[in-house]
């Protein structure tokens, strides 16, 4: 199955708690966007630590639900997704117009509504990745036909067999702008949605992060966006076998 390996694209912007933000102007800020986002929950979930002062997060689902928005008093963030085979990624350029245009939009509200000006203090860019399995291979082998950096000794006698698992994390600190880059990567794995729905598979996240120092405009974070979505791509070609690389093969765009 030669199916583009990019499965999710996401960015999270982390900002000082807005204490005045509250579930009925939410409800107001969904009436500015219910032609495109018609569903809304509030879920007791969090994209901050377990001490933010938002206990509770509000999400604005696309119809087809491919696309989502997450607000709470502390974090906005946008996630779009790929469900079928037939779904293209629209490139980066148009996936970060979206995220301004509907952050611009936040902004706007919150002026209107005199619940202040976003005060950033971190944000994240992420990429997920999934890469089906050849299940005529063994374990190790398809971690490595994938990605070449691991690797199992298979010199005689050895007491371990290959491994069933991968189950691995790290982190690169880029200091040319400031991100830290967080590879993640589980293997089997059985996605429960998306064009690879139940298929044994390899899951491979990229995460680039970055802190607000003080004085950090929202402007500042987008140009910061451009940087990390640079970063992810060169991280993703050094990570994966050539035939997969950024520059031959993803979803539609770039």
């Amino acid at each position: 199955m030669n199916l583009p390996p990019l499965v999710e694209v996401a960015s999270a912007l982390r900002f000082q708690p807005l204490r005045g933000l509250s579930a009925l102007h939410l409800a107001r800020f969904w009436q500015t966007i219910d032609e495109d986002y018609p569903y809304c929950e509030e879920q007791d979930r969090r994209l901050t630590s377990p001490e933010s002062p938002s206990p509770h997060a509000f999400f604005f689902r696309s119809k087809d639900e491919r696309r989502v928005l997450q607000i709470q008093r502390d974090a906005f963030a946008y996630n779009l997704r790929r469900d079928t085979h037939q779904d293209r990624y629209p490139g980066y350029s148009a996936w970060s117009k979206e995220y301004r245009e509907y952050l611009s939009t936040f902004e706007s509200f919150l002026h209107e509504q005199s619940l202040g000006a976003l005060q950033p203090s971190a944000v994240e860019l992420v990429y997920v990745n999934q890469f089906p399995l050849d299940l005529s291979l063994g374990e190790a082998e398809n971690f490595r036909r994938i990605l070449p950096d691991f690797s199992w000794r298979t010199e005689n006698p050895r007491f371990l067999p290959g491994p069933s698992m991968l189950n691995w994390q790290t982190t690169c600190l880029l200091s040319e702008h400031a991100i830290s880059l967080t590879i993640g990567v589980r293997a089997p794995v059985l996605p429960a949605a998306g064009p690879l729905k139940g298929l044994a598979s390899i899951h491979m996240d990229l995460v680039a992060r970055g802190f607000a120092q003080p004085g950090t405009t929202v402007a500042d974070t987008l140009d910061w966006l451009d940087q990390a979505h640079s970063s992810i791509r060169r991280g993703y070609d050094d990570l994966v076998v050539e035939e997969l690389r950024s520059e031959r093969l993803n979803w539609g765009g770039s």
